[in-house]
């Protein structure tokens, strides 16, 4: 077999095809000779193969010889090839290189010049060859680009509509409080629009007769009625389907519970402070503050005594509190005596439960300071029982989602209403205090 010279890859890949076809069509002269008679199958299987045995040979010898050439050239240009090995030498050697030149070899400054480096400043040394040339690793003054992509807005190319951006499943409000007055007032169920509830100041007295023939004392008893009117009080919004589906809240509950809280507020409005329904409206017994004290923070201990001392008698008394609203309630905590010492409550203990033995109630629905004016109610005292609530239809909240409105513009309808009637039933039985003018 002839010497095979081999240079690349694709000379090898050619010598190992051709061996592969001389292996091939000598398996096919040992299956021919197979099917000759034993005798001459023998004579001429081994004739075969010594003949192959000896190209076997040498082709074996042509394929080392020209391994030992290919694995040469490998070995001697392999740094120089588009290896990642190649790569990774190159980098170490040239890191090495620059060690070498920080510590003063003046070889290595040369083969940093070879590897494609430049000097980050000049050197006196001219026999060193060196020269001043610019150099990516050299600090200098950067390029700052107009209007670059940014996330913030704040170039003309508004990248942050393509940043993504995060919104709680929460709406952080202020919540408004509970109704304080609706555990408080006596509630009439109302069939109807008006009701009208009787009611008496009068009281019996027994008198004592002189001897068995006296005449018994007549008495008398005078009734009046209070009368119950039931309002509606109403409101609604509306939403487009595609925000309830859209929303990360759920609407429908965050709406009612804010409806249900407004409710409680303008409860506890028309139970005190509503000028047509309201009990500083209707009260009879007036305390009014002294010349000069026409503000809201002109209250003290004494006025709070005097609103007590109207209702002159222990049944009126019985059940009574203060109102107030929480910004007038300041004041009275604020309080001072002429040692300069906190009468109600002093600044590390908590609030006293009551003023002068009876407890107080502060609620939204009553005057807060900022409404502070001359001739103005701002604190009742008496019995919450005989402000009267007649409730013809309770707080109701209602979805409309199959309206002419839902079908043309998607809207969805969220009303809430409630019918309420208020009054004070007997407006001699509560006190209030009223600014001087």
């Amino acid at each position: 077999m002839d010497k095979v010279d081999i240079k690349t890859a694709e000379d090898l890949n050619k010598v190992l095809s051709d061996v592969q076809a001389k292996v091939e069509s000598a398996k096919a002269a040992a299956d021919a000779i197979a099917e000759k008679k034993l005798d001459e199958a023998v004579a001429s299987l081994s004739e075969a193969q010594k003949k192959a045995q000896e190209d076997m040979k040498v082709l074996n010898e042509s394929l080392t010889e020209q391994i030992k050439g290919l694995t040469l050239a490998f070995k001697t240009n392999w740094q120089e090839k588009n290896l990642p090995e190649s790569a990774d030498y190159r980098l170490g050697k040239f890191v090495n290189t620059m060690i070498q030149a920080k510590h003063g070899v003046k070889k290595a400054a040369g083969d940093l010049l070879g590897f494609g480096a430049a000097p980050v400043k000049e050197v006196q040394d001219e026999n060193e060859g060196w020269a001043k040339m610019p150099c990516v690793f050299e600090k200098t003054s950067p390029t700052i680009a107009a209007t670059p992509l940014s996330s913030d807005d704040s170039s003309t190319y508004y990248g942050s509509y393509l940043v993504s951006v995060q919104y709680v499943a929460d709406v952080l409000r202020t919540a408004q409080e509970a109704s304080s007055m609706m555990p408080l007032v006596t509630h009439y169920p109302m069939t109807g629009i008006t009701a009208y509830i009787p009611t008496t100041t009068d009281s019996f007295t027994f008198t004592k007769l002189t001897n068995q023939q006296t005449a018994k004392t007549e008495d008398t008893l005078t009734l009046s009625r209070a009368t119950l009117t039931a309002c509606v009080y109403a409101l609604w919004m509306a939403i487009s389907e595609e925000m309830d589906e859209d929303s990360l809240v759920a609407l429908g509950t965050l709406i009612r519970t804010m409806m249900g809280e407004a409710w409680g507020l303008k409860f506890d409005d028309l139970a005190l402070d509503d000028s047509t329904y309201g009990a500083l409206a209707l009260c009879a017994n007036e305390v009014t503050m002294d010349s000069g004290d026409s503000a809201y923070s002109d209250i003290n201990i004494d006025y709070l005594d005097q609103l007590i001392q109207a209702l002159g008698s222990r049944n009126l008394r019985q059940g009574a509190r203060f109102f107030m609203h929480t910004t007038v309630f300041d004041y009275v905590r604020n309080l001072k005596d002429a040692n300069g010492n906190y009468i109600f409550q002093d600044s590390v203990n908590a609030a006293p439960a009551t003023i002068r033995g009876y407890p107080f109630t502060l609620s939204d629905g009553m005057p807060p300071s900022s409404e502070s004016t001359a001739s103005d109610d701002f604190v009742l005292f008496g019995n919450p029982r005989h402000i009267l609530a007649g409730d013809r239809v309770g707080f109701e909240f209602r979805i409309f989602d199959q309206t002419a409105g839902t079908m043309q513009y998607d809207q969805i309808y969220l009303r809430a209403r409630a019918r309420q009637a208020m009054t004070l039933g007997l407006t001699s039985a509560m006190s209030k205090l009223t600014t001087a003018a």
